[in-house]
């Protein structure tokens, strides 16, 4: 009997905690306000008079500055994301973005003080009280990510373009990397950017209330999907569509001036390179290698044949192009110059 007890003690002391998400410290807590970085993760049970039930009520909030950052979005338990029910325009910034109202839903919760990210993903769900009508909190800790370090300080102006692209990774006591729940990945790229986005206005994950009554539930669904990639790919699409490009201007040994052109296309999954004069006459491409094509993953297979065209092309760009290919980046745009850091272009 005692042990069946404390069993549900343990399990109510779990739901507590899960329910609160990062469990922060007091200095951490005055830091974020002093600050002006305001994030409200809490989950409420509200009752909706006309419709008589009961819902879950979370809000999406926070922003950055660039020491620190603290944010927390919902999002459907399948792991699309919510349209909300309110968005919330405010003269102030790093403060609360949008309402949303659910049975059910996912919270996603981080915390980044300068480059070290904390990470708290919980179900919460509506439970029956016994002897009672307002149903009690039910949560669940589905992911917990301590002391994760992205590839990137994402912070800086200069790295504007890869927020909503890579997340932290996150490791266990013994090096071994833990992997997110994949139906989950999107979102904690979008609520990484949402701790890098300094004087943040907007939302990172939750999207506009554009589903009909009217609409089937494959149709809402459709309209979940399609609308999730413009929140967490908040940055200007370039005209390169799904790839990266990085270009370098040179000449080569028989004195035209070229264009070097390295990258990776998404979609299909390949590195490329290609030369070209001025005049548009192709001097090297890939896909006129037999021995590559369309299949290339080792950027370093162009190293040689640059070296013999004479082109010294700086490592900036076989850098850059691992990283892409390493954190599936697209829509990128990169000029290089030799022995020069790289200018990224939208």
């Amino acid at each position: 009997m005692a042990s069946k007890s404390r069993q549900k003690q343990l399990q109510m002391d779990r739901s507590l905690y899960a329910l609160h998400g990062l469990s922060l410290p007091r200095a951490t807590i005055k830091a974020l306000q002093k600050r002006g970085i305001y994030c409200t993760p809490g989950v409420s049970v509200e009752h909706q008079h006309l419709a008589k039930r009961y819902v879950l009520r979370g809000v999406e909030s926070g922003g950055a500055v660039v020491d620190m950052g603290r944010a927390c979005a919902f999002l459907a338990p399948d792991g699309q994301p919510l349209p909300w029910l309110q968005s919330i325009d405010s003269l102030a910034v790093n403060g609360r973005h949008a309402i949303y109202l659910a049975d059910s839903f996912i919270r996603v919760e981080m915390l980044r003080v300068i480059r070290t990210y904390e990470l708290a993903i919980t179900l919460h769900t509506l439970s029956p009280s016994p002897g009672r009508t307002r149903p009690a909190i039910s949560s669940k800790t589905i992911f917990r990510g301590r002391d994760g370090a992205a590839a990137r300080d994402l912070w800086k102006e200069e790295n504007r373009a890869l927020r909503g692209e890579i997340a932290p990774d996150f490791r266990s006591r013994s090096g071994e990397k833990t992997a997110l729940p994949m139906h989950l990945e999107l979102a904690v790229r979008g609520i990484t950017a949402a701790v890098c986005c300094i004087g943040c206005r907007h939302t990172h994950v939750g999207v506009p209330p554009a589903m009909h009554d009217n609409q089937s539930p494959e149709e809402q669904q459709a309209v979940r999907r399609t609308a999730y990639k413009p929140q967490l790919h908040t940055r200007k699409r370039t005209p390169g569509g799904c790839m990266s490009q990085h270009h370098f201007n040179a000449t080569i040994a028989d004195g035209r001036k070229v264009t070097v052109t390295m990258g990776y296309d998404r979609p299909l999954d390949y590195v490329f390179c290609t030369v070209m004069d001025k005049d548009g006459e192709i001097v090297y491409s890939n896909l006129h290698d037999d021995a590559v094509g369309l299949n290339l993953q080792d950027v370093n297979y162009f190293r040689p044949i640059l070296e013999e065209l004479g082109l010294r092309v700086p490592e900036s760009m076989f850098a850059e192009v691992s990283f892409d290919q390493e954190h599936s980046v697209g829509n990128r745009v990169v000029i290089h110059e030799q022995d020069e850091s790289p200018t990224r272009t939208e």
